[in-house]
């Protein structure tokens, strides 16, 4: 049981998507041991001695075993692993070989039989060196007695090479027991991640080219993007292209992740230097190209490790410092983070140098891409919550214009007003003042009095709207000493009747309004009418919420047939912009009336 075929390609592609999210929920580190030889009908066999045939001659050697350089020709060769095993009868069902590594690619025969490949192609194309094997041998290829079994192993000098200790048993049971998971954790899992790491890399730099200045998701992205371009090294058996060129790819993308994770730590705290910055462009640049003209040399990558593995230690001391002085305990995480990182790249790069277990597997491609998403969690986390305050600040700054819009356009309708009533009322009648003293109309010793009228209007303006807390008790008692003080001991007398007991606030452009027909309706009573006695009253009737105001003169009143002209006019007016209904009565002199309702005066609301 080799490479997955074709048309069950995608379900890998999906388990591996969905890897990362089945780790968290997976029985992995819970696996039964394999069932011991007293509970299967067919025992696994473990093969762990093995006859090496190379460049430097036949001899035995134990399995797990790692080739050495005079092993194989420089530029790669074939070298052969025969490994014996004795069966007592001939086995009724296949059998299955378990070989969790096989490096860097190879076949198995048994007793001469050709079986298959660790994937399709020439072996000098192939890396099958990171995920286990389970090659499922047809019963017919077994013989009582001694069986031989023959991996042809391809090796180069750009990894280590050998092959692993190699299990024969049921072909059901190695797969459940040793195989599957395995395979999910060195293939699905690793899928899973690199696409996390993708997703994550393209994210962060969507984000970086909308906020450009922000140095921490450009690094971040191109970090992920790096990692995920190299965690292939881990599931692709069959490169597109040459090997040399693919090999080239990995080693790359693999080391050019470590400065920029450095550059990424270092942005999450925010001390960027320009300096830092084009040192890890530099390297990311001068580094592939030496790679790529040492052909690839597995020491010379080794090597190019070592001064980041320098730094780490340098780089760790400051930013566990930068960490205390924040006081954060989110930097605590990236703090931690990096030791975790360092150590198991020291772990990998004994493993490149083959200084570790043969069938061990790179802890880089896990840690770094665990790491990475750590880190977007908490980075995306941030950006959220900044939108959150930066939407909520603008929500605040918006509704402090509109606000202050608000405040400015009332201020400047109140002005307006002001303008308005200024010009209906002093304006108006200083404008016709003027033009009867062209006329001729006005004798000087009239010259006073038309002014105390004039004044009397803009006394009423100012003190009705100099003020929002005057009310209209209040300002009708300002309007009845500035009368009496006017008139002083002439005639006609004033009569006044107020009984505002309960009445609510009334709006101030109402009570202006209410005034100027008072004020109206006295100028005609004493200029026109000739009264003696004029008897003023302001009511309010509290269960039906009625405002009376009324102005009886005991004049000569109104023609019999009236003819409206200014002063009435203005009154009618008035009244109307005050909500209140107007009335008049021309029997014995002259009444006019007004009544305000509640419904109609906005009573209670703002000024």
């Amino acid at each position: 049981m080799r490479s997955p075929t074709p048309y069950t390609r995608y379900r890998q592609w999906l388990s591996g998507l969905l890897g990362f999210l089945a780790i968290l929920t997976s029985p992995v580190w819970a696996i039964e041991p394999a069932t011991s030889q007293a509970q299967t009908d067919t025992p696994h066999i473990p093969i762990q001695q093995a006859q090496l045939v190379s460049l430097t001659g036949e001899r035995q050697v134990a399995l797990p075993h790692v080739l050495s350089t005079d092993d194989f020709a420089e530029q790669g060769s074939i070298v052969q692993y025969q490994l014996y095993v004795n069966l007592e009868a001939l086995p009724q069902q296949p059998l299955a070989l378990y070989v969790p590594k096989l490096s860097l690619s190879g076949s198995v025969s048994v007793n001469g039989k050709y079986l298959e490949a660790c994937a399709v192609g020439p072996l000098a194309q192939l890396r099958c060196l990171h995920r286990p094997y389970l090659f499922v041998v047809p019963a017919d290829f077994w013989r009582v007695g001694n069986n031989t079994i023959r991996f042809d192993v391809y090796a180069t000098a750009r990894q280590m090479n050998g092959l692993s200790s190699v299990t024969l048993g049921d072909p059901t049971q190695l797969y459940e027991q040793r195989y599957r998971w395995e395979y999910w954790l060195r293939v699905d899992l690793l899928m899973g991640l690199a696409w996390l790491s993708a997703i994550s890399g393209l994210l962060s730099l969507a984000v970086a080219l909308a906020l450009r200045r922000e140095a921490v998701y450009l690094w971040f992205g191109l970090t992920c993007i790096a990692n995920a371009l190299a965690l292939f090294n881990g599931f692709v058996e069959s490169p597109s292209v040459s090997i040399k060129v693919y090999n080239w790819f990995v080693f790359s993308m693999r080391l050019i992740s470590v400065p920029m994770l450095c550059a990424t730590f270092i942005a999450l705290f925010g001390r960027n230097r320009r300096w830092f910055s084009m040192l890890v462009v530099a390297f990311s640049i001068v580094a592939p190209v030496a790679i790529w003209f040492s052909d690839n040399n597995r020491h010379l990558v080794t090597a190019l490790y070592v001064p980041w593995m320098l730094m780490a230690p340098v780089l760790m001391i400051a930013m566990l410092r930068w960490a205390y002085q924040s006081r954060q305990r989110i930097f605590w995480v990236y703090a931690l983070a990096l030791p975790t990182q360092f150590l198991c790249g020291v772990y990998d790069w004994l493993r490149l140098g083959g200084q570790t277990r043969f069938e061990g597997v790179f802890l880089v491609p896990y840690s770094s891409t665990l790491i990475l998403l750590i880190i977007w969690g908490i980075i995306i986390n941030d950006l959220v919550r900044s939108i959150q305050r930066e939407r909520a600040l603008n929500a605040s700054l918006e509704t402090r214009m509109a606000e202050k819009n608000a405040y400015e356009q009332a201020r400047a309708k109140d002005r307006e007003q002001l303008l308005q009533d200024m010009h209906d009322g002093f304006g108006s009648q200083l404008a016709g003042l003027s033009l009867m003293a062209e006329q001729g109309r006005i004798a000087p010793s009239q010259l006073p009095e038309y002014l105390k009228e004039l004044m009397s209007d803009l006394y009423l303006v100012v003190d009705t709207l100099g003020s929002t807390d005057i009310t209209f008790e209040e300002a009708f008692i300002d309007m009845r000493y500035r009368l009496q003080h006017r008139l002083g001991l002439e005639q006609p007398i004033l009569q006044w009747d107020i009984q505002l007991n309960g009445l609510p606030k009334i709006p101030q452009r109402t009570v202006l309004h209410m005034l100027r027909v008072i004020q109206e309706a006295l100028n005609n009573a004493l200029k026109h009418a000739h009264a003696t006695e004029i008897a003023i009253s302001a009511r309010y009737h509290q269960p039906t919420g009625i405002l009376s105001v009324g102005i009886k003169d005991n004049g000569k009143g109104l023609s019999d047939n009236i003819v409206y002209g200014r002063g009435l006019n203005n009154m009618r007016t008035r009244a109307r912009e005050a909500g209140a209904d107007f009335a008049i009565n021309n029997s014995n002199g002259l009444e006019i009336r007004l009544s305000l309702r509640a419904a109609t005066a906005g009573w209670g609301g703002a000024a």
